[in-house]
């Protein structure tokens, strides 16, 4: 029994620290949602979240400065058709309007322009 706990408890964490890098891919929409922006284009659900191709970056209360950062080159971006790509480490629910399914999010983690 002991090592049947273990087991899906060895599973169960693996699960929860599921972290990669999304493909590159032009933003197609942004929208600003309770404080952070959400990201539309084709970034897949690289976490497993339930819901793809959104990517939800929120302001870090330890550096604010990081999110207008990222805010401002995703605005350059969207605006010049340019691909992104982010690093992603966890899922997160963001009511608004849509079902609610845990996305994938973004804080403060590794941002690419090209």
């Amino acid at each position: 029994m002991r090592k049947m706990i273990l087991v899906l408890s060895l599973l169960w964490s693996v699960n929860g620290i599921a972290a990669g890098y999304t493909p590159w891919a032009v933003p197609t929409q942004i929208e600003y949602v309770h404080g952070g922006i959400l990201v539309s284009g084709s970034f897949g659900d690289i976490n497993g979240c339930g819901e793809s191709d959104l990517i939800y970056i929120s302001p870090s209360p330890n550096d604010p400065e990081v999110f207008r950062t990222m805010t401002s080159l995703i605005l350059v971006a969207f605006t010049s058709k340019k691909e992104v790509r982010f690093f992603t480490r966890e899922c997160i629910g963001v009511n608004m309007h849509w079902s609610g399914t845990p996305i994938n999010a973004a804080h403060n983690s590794g941002f690419y322009i090209r």
